[in-house]
This record gives C-alpha cells, structure tokens and sequence, in this order.
C-alpha cells in the first residue's frame, strides 16, 4: 500500500522511482494473491471433505 500512497502523493517524480513503486504495487498484489488462493483452497477442500462425509 506505501507504493500506491507515495504514487499518488507525488505526480512530480522521476521514471525510475515510478517504475519502483509499480515494481512493488506488482509484487504486494502477486503476494497477497499467493497467500490468499492457498488459504481459499484448503478451506474449500476441507468444507468439501466435511460435506461428503456428512452424505455418506
């Protein structure tokens, strides 16, 4: 989130330091993706075992 505040509080800004913040925007949003998919699935998993096992 501090790549998108200082990427908003500053229009003024050299490329590199641009390309920086977009560089960690990518990788804040690619780990936020990578931890939360993984949580989804096992719950989904873990729900899905439950329910056939309730059937049965």
């Amino acid at each position: 989130m501090e790549a998108i505040k200082r990427s908003l509080s500053r229009n003024k800004y050299s490329k590199k330091a641009q390309w920086n913040d977009r560089i960690l925007m990518f990788k804040e949003i690619f780990f936020s993706i990578s931890v939360i998919l993984p949580i989804i699935f096992i719950i989904y998993m873990i729900c899905s075992a439950f329910t056939f096992n309730a059937f049965e």
